[in-house]
């Protein structure tokens, strides 16, 4: 069955609300048993892997990030199923975590949804291109290549974000997410047919 054939309706809207509600949480509890902190990592605390993209380094932080998620979710909706959705969410953010880990060890803590986030805008994108070939997920894809490339290259985001969300902007963790958002593509493309 393809993607395409979903329509979710309202109750589509509780598959984006998951993650929202995740947010509040650190939010509610303090967040510094949320953050990736490396060396709590390294000494057992794996959790931190998949509960730093849910914690937030304040307000603003937090509605930058819910924003991305509605826009993630409307932007593809016809092609998010909860099944795939959920796996994107968790595959997304443990994959992000895990790079972060092996592949920034200079990296002491981090916070956020953004690497996440970057991973299902992949995800929904090149899912809505390959599918039905749809020309705004192109353009979607190719403005996200864009935007993690010149990152990569000349560094991080806009004093702006990083002013407003208390700390500098994680570079690397939308890299990750990109390439996490990437990787399952050709296998859930498969599946689908």
């Amino acid at each position: 069955m393809p993607l395409t054939s979903h329509k979710p309706g309202w109750f589509g809207w509780l598959l984006p609300a998951v993650p929202l509600l995740l947010f509040l949480l650190p939010q509610l509890t303090g967040s510094d048993l949320w953050l990736y902190r490396r060396e709590a990592v390294l000494e057992g605390e794996w959790w931190r892997l998949l509960s730093a993209h849910f914690a937030h380094l304040g307000w603003p932080h937090l509605l930058l990030n819910s924003v991305g998620v509605v826009i993630a979710w409307r932007l593809f909706e016809p092609w998010w199923r909860p099944a795939i959705w959920f796996t994107a969410l968790l595959w997304c953010s443990f994959a992000t975590g895990l790079a972060l880990l092996w592949l920034s060890p200079d990296l002491a803590w981090y916070g956020g949804f953004s690497g996440v986030l970057h991973g299902l805008f992949v995800f929904g994108a090149a899912m809505a291109l390959i599918e039905d070939h749809d020309g705004l997920a192109g353009f979607v894809l190719l403005l996200l290549a864009a935007k993690v490339l010149w990152e990569q290259w000349f560094g991080g985001a806009d004093a702006l974000t990083a002013q407003l969300i208390g700390a500098a902007v994680v570079v690397d963790a939308h890299f990750y997410g990109a390439l996490a958002g990437l990787l399952p593509v050709p296998f859930m493309h498969r599946r689908a047919t």
